[in-house]
C-alpha cells in the first residue's frame, strides 16, 4: 500500500516537472525559430547589400564614362572654336 501511495505522489511530483520541461522545450524551439528567421533576414539584407553595392558601381564607372566624354566633348568644342578664330583672322 505504501509503495502504491508512493507511485501516485511520485507521480503528481513528476507532472509539475514534466510540465516545466514540456514548456522550457516549446520555449527553446521558438527561441530557435526566431535565430532561424533572424539569420534568414541578416542572408537576404547581405544580398540587398551586395545589389545595392554593385549598383553603386556601375553607377560611379557610368558617371566616369560620362565624365570621359563630356572632357572630349569639350576638347571637340576647344578646337572647333579654334578653327573658327583661325578662320576669321
Amino acid at each position: 500500500m505504501r509503495d502504491v501511495g508512493a507511485a501516485e505522489i511520485q507521480r503528481e511530483q513528476r507532472s509539475p516537472q514534466r510540465e516545466q520541461y514540456v514548456r522550457q522545450r516549446e520555449r527553446d524551439v521558438r527561441q530557435q525559430e526566431q535565430e532561424m528567421c533572424q539569420r534568414e533576414q541578416e542572408g537576404r539584407q547581405r544580398e540587398v547589400d551586395a545589389q545595392q553595392r554593385e549598383v553603386d558601381v556601375r553607377q560611379r564607372e557610368h558617371g566616369a564614362e560620362q565624365r570621359e566624354r563630356d572632357v572630349e566633348q569639350q576638347e571637340r568644342n576647344a578646337l572647333q572654336y579654334n578653327n573658327c578664330e583661325i578662320q576669321r583672322a
